[in-house]
């Protein structure tokens, strides 16, 4: 998930007062909507298979904040020493997803379950290697990947993004606000079975 500077924008904030008051508050707080739908799908559902996590966050590099953890509410904490700044560097965080999930295919407790990716930027990229090749090098590795994409905003450099979801076989959406954000967070938490799920947003 991005955490570039423009993700310090306060022009979007989040409904919960535990977030800070601005884009990237706004995507903490998605993320924990996003858990607690998982969580509740897998109780409701009686499945005894849990839901397997990593959390990056990338602005002209990545940052590790979670790896490859059972699903928790707890984990939102470890996002929020992190705040907004720096560039916009999308292969940074999809290199970065690519190596975890590289372990996990090392992991015979996670090899059985599919990989998903939801990556989220408010803007456009900004040099790097091209982040559609990176999917389709992920892909190569992993073909049951999925890789959802999300534009936060209104930045006009939504194409890139649209054109990553379409070679990860996953779908773009659109959120102009911490409401859609969040619905769309909801709307994939929803639609996955037990999976291994890595979030990659930019600050």
């Amino acid at each position: 998930m991005d955490k570039s500077g423009s993700m310090a924008s306060s022009d979007i904030v989040p409904t919960m007062a535990m977030f800070d008051t601005n884009r990237l508050g706004c995507v903490y707080e998605a993320v924990l909507r996003f858990i607690r739908m998982r969580m509740r799908a897998v109780a409701s559902n009686g499945l005894h298979v849990e839901d397997t996590i990593s959390v990056v966050l990338f602005d002209t590099v990545g940052h590790l904040c979670v790896h490859t953890r059972p699903i928790a509410e707890l984990l939102v904490d470890d996002l929020l020493i992190y705040q907004a700044d720096g560039g916009t560097i999308y292969s940074s965080g999809l290199q970065l997803a690519g190596r975890i999930l590289g372990e996990s295919r090392a992991n015979r407790q996670l090899d059985s379950k599919a990989p998903v990716i939801i990556f989220l930027s408010d803007g456009g990229n900004n040099g790097g290697t091209d982040p559609v090749y990176e999917v389709h090098k992920m892909r190569t590795k992993n073909p049951c990947l999925v890789v959802h994409t999300i534009m936060f905003g209104t930045d006009p450099a939504e194409k890139i993004l649209k054109d990553m979801a379409k070679a990860g076989n996953g779908t773009y959406q659109l959120s102009l606000d911490e409401v859609q954000l969040a619905r769309s967070f909801e709307d994939l938490a929803k639609s996955l079975q037990p999976k291994l799920v890595a979030l990659c947003n930019y600050q």
